[in-house]
């Protein structure tokens, strides 16, 4: 593979386009440089939430893996608001928040970050969407392109529509992921997406004869249980946890399936869990019901909530969710209206004329996911209605926050980009890795860590433990930090691979601070990348997998590219 060049920066933006003189923000641009240049277009991505970001994101290693860096550079950045770009919103009022899983805490969080903003001389109204394209035409111009490709996902479709109205001539092609549709539809029909995405599993489990076999009654299991919560709620003491029990009612068991519903690794155990709930082992169950979610606020995000309110707060976004809601079994009424304080975040709103579909000729790829609970298909179609030139494939077995983007994915992209006025070889998509729902076994995946030091002492020493959702196994980590190199093994389960599995050699290691290594999966298909930071009694790890060109990706566990890319272990000892 050729070295990659990477540049990065500051875009200066106006915070506010018609006040002369007035503030600005600095964007954060990262640039992946053509590692062959053949003058094709540039290709920028656009993040989603709105409020998270791109530059440290999975996306900048997928480009690259999936060669969309190899003819044409690739722009990455941080829109106003988010990530590394400046300022940070409220950053004191995020850090206190907590859980704003209730209204009332959410409508306290936002009188606060608002007020906070307003001292710093920080204008609410200058995070938007239409903020959002200004500032995207500022960074097309000021690269001096006159044309790039667009890639959005998820809110980053959204912006990349809006685009697509506001500066048609400076767009050769549009990609648009998981996308949502201009407008309130979005918002209004979130619990009917999730409603959608969950029946689907249902229908994928009939389909699937061990899966029809255990479970022959996993819809109705789902609303048994809705029911039998809501009327006598249980508290469970989850696994790893210190924080005391925890009240498991209808609105929480929801909540819980939809989380899982949201992850490839944790999607195939919600047949079981289900099963487990209203006939076998309920507070085991219940526990590992938990685990994914145990510990894990619902952070505030000021970017999010002040692009939303502005975008689409209003009469229209009123009447949309009242329709929705009359249609909605009561499992899947939401616990929290997402956007109740919508007019406490802004007080200026977008014209209702940016609810109109975006009706162009530019060549679109738009790509859904089978199982995503909140831009169904059914989205991405509506899209396509008002394009000329569209191409819309189904991913299969995927969801909405996929972890790992796919090398069809990566496949279908590439050709698009080759030549957009002509459509893709999509038939991988007909080809995706099984999905396989587990039958047996609720029992958590354990990652048991002992590093040893010698030499120069480290405060990672010790014994830590991880645990996972997941088929039970567990994964040994055996490291020797000396003198600030790490040597040792990881020995998987045997049950993983069905027999026995020798253990794989740490290469690379390091600690300075951080503690790095790396490992070859058994087959050396792929090369995994762990870096763990300490905070006290508990190191986070993140995990990345580079997979050889035609190489097996691997599926689930610790080698495997849709295994976990993060975890965190605690102090045993």
């Amino acid at each position: 593979m050729s070295a990659i060049r990477v540049e990065c920066g500051h875009l200066l933006v106006p915070e506010v386009r018609d006040r002369r003189n007035g503030r600005t923000l600095r964007l954060a641009v990262m640039i992946i440089r053509a590692a062959e240049p053949a003058g094709r277009p540039p290709l920028v991505f656009l993040h989603g939430g709105p409020g998270l970001n791109a530059v440290t994101s999975r996306f900048p290693i997928n480009a690259v893996r999936w060669g969309l860096s190899q003819h044409r550079d690739v722009i990455v950045y941080d829109q106003r608001g988010t990530g590394l770009s400046e300022p940070h919103l409220c950053p004191e009022v995020v850090e206190s928040s907590g859980d704003i899983a209730d209204e009332a805490r959410s409508a306290a969080a936002a009188r606060a970050c608002v007020a906070s903003l307003r001292a710093a001389g920080i204008e609410p109204a200058a995070f938007s969407t239409a903020a959002n394209v200004a500032d995207a035409i500022d960074l097309r111009r000021s690269l001096g392109y006159r044309t790039w490709d667009i890639y959005g996902v998820s809110y980053g479709s959204r912006l990349a529509q809006e685009l697509m109205r506001r500066d048609r001539t400076g767009i050769r092609a549009v990609i648009l992921d998981r996308p949502m549709p201009v407008g309130v539809r979005f918002y209004a029909e979130t619990p009917r997406s999730f409603q959608i995405a969950l029946e689907r599993v249902f229908k994928a489990c009939a389909a699937q004869p061990a899966c029809r076999t255990a479970f022959p009654s996993v819809e109705e299991d789902f609303y048994a249980n809705y029911d039998e919560l809501t009327a006598r709620p249980i508290d469970v003491a989850p696994e790893n946890s210190t924080s005391g029990p925890v009240r498991l009612d209808g609105r929480r068991f929801v909540r819980e399936v939809q989380h899982r519903l949201r992850s490839t690794r944790l999607m195939p155990t919600i047949p079981l869990l289900l099963s487990e709930l209203r006939r076998g082992d309920r507070d085991r169950a219940a526990r590992a019901l938990l685990a994914a979610t145990i510990g894990a606020a619902e952070r505030l995000n000021p970017t999010n909530q002040l692009v939303i309110s502005h975008d689409v707060c209003g009469k229209a976004l009123t009447a949309a969710k009242e329709s929705v809601r009359r249609r909605l079994p009561a499992a899947f009424l939401p616990s929290i209206d997402s956007t109740a304080s919508c007019s406490l975040w802004q007080e200026r709103f977008a014209n209702p004329s940016t609810d109109r579909p975006v009706n162009s000729d530019l060549p679109t790829l738009i790509l859904t996911a089978e199982f995503d609970d909140r831009t169904p298909t059914t989205f991405g179609r509506q899209i396509a209605d008002t394009l000329k030139r569209s191409y819309l494939y189904e991913m299969h077995g995927e969801v909405h926050s996929a972890e790992v983007g796919s090398d069809c994915q990566g496949a279908i992209l590439r050709q698009f980009l080759e030549n957009p006025g002509r459509e893709p070889d999509a038939s991988c998509v007909d080809d995706p890795l099984p999905l396989v729902f587990e039958t047996k076994s609720l029992e958590l995946r354990t990652f048991v860590i002992r590093i040893a030091a010698e030499g120069q002492p480290t405060a990672l020493a010790g014994q830590w433990r991880a645990v996972l959702p997941g088929p039970q196994v567990t994964v040994q980590f055996d490291l020797r930090a000396v003198n600030g190199s790490v040597a040792g093994t990881i020995t998987p389960d045997a049950r993983q691979g069905g027999g026995p599995v020798n253990a794989m050699q740490i290469i690379e290691g390091r600690v300075d601070g951080a503690l790095t290594f790396k490992a070859k999966s058994p087959e050396e298909d792929r090369t995994i990348t762990f870096v763990a930071t300490r905070n006290g009694d508990e190191l986070t790890f993140t995990r990345d997998v580079e997979v050889a060109p035609g190489g097996d990706p691997g599926r689930d566990g610790i080698f495997g590219v849709l295994g976990p890319s993060t975890f965190t272990a605690k102090r045993i000892e």
